[in-house]
């Protein structure tokens, strides 16, 4: 081979070799979803064991998720109205107005928003602003699983500007994940994997049930209690 073949041979492995790094450095981060399989930022998933909370994948055996995606460990604690609580400690049950523990003597749990007693409905501004949210709220929350997404949207994996849960890009400042949905993350909770209204719902701790939890249309319609 003389020199010109040399050079020509060289310029050919060098130039294979930095289009091999390019297809490895990529493969990693692009997942899309299957019938049996999910995707959080690039990352598969088996949809029958496990589950998105959040920015993480775990395993239904071994964690849930509760209100603001908090996740925990099944065996030992429970979610229960405002948040995470030990069962060596608390027991979830019905809420009522008699009960001995007020609400300046709960447990603390996650800040949740207030639904509070002003009436938004009067003014032109509150209208237009409850109009906003009603659009907003009939989007979400969004079922990956089921929903297809718009394809100059869809992605493969998390981006510095967007998250990705199965092929669905999401708003890292203000949504999140909830096993297959995707939540506003100030007025929508998830309840071991089904999203809830903080305003009109909660999320119980029923073992009477398979699913273990429900979520009840009623804003507080159960309390963990000592």
């Amino acid at each position: 081979m003389d020199g010109k073949g040399l050079a020509a041979w060289c310029l050919f492995l060098t130039l294979f070799s930095l289009a091999l790094m390019s297809v490895n450095s990529q493969t990693p981060g692009d997942c899309l979803p299957t019938a049996t399989t999910g995707c959080l930022n690039g990352e598969s998933f088996e949809f029958d064991t496990q589950f998105a909370c959040g920015e993480h994948i775990y395993n239904w055996s071994t964690t849930g998720c509760c209100a603001q995606v908090i996740p925990f460990n099944t065996s030992q604690s429970f979610c229960c109205y405002d948040g995470v609580h030990d069962f060596d400690q608390f027991y979830c049950a019905a809420w009522s107005p008699s009960s001995s523990l007020s609400s300046s003597s709960q447990k603390p749990g996650p800040r949740l928003p207030s639904s509070g007693s002003r009436d938004l409905s009067q003014g032109g501004l509150w209208k237009r602003v409850l109009e906003i949210g009603k659009m907003i709220m009939d989007v979400f929350p969004i079922d990956t699983r089921v929903r297809v997404p718009d394809p100059k949207d869809q992605c493969s994996h998390g981006t510095k500007e967007f998250g990705c849960l199965n092929g669905h890009r999401y708003d890292w400042n203000t949504e999140t994940c909830c096993a297959n949905f995707i939540i506003l993350f100030n007025t929508t909770g998830c309840c071991d994997g089904t999203p809830y209204d903080y305003q009109k719902q909660t999320c119980c701790f029923n073992p009477t049930l398979s699913s273990n939890y429900e979520v009840v249309n009623a804003s507080r319609a159960c309390q963990a209690y000592p």
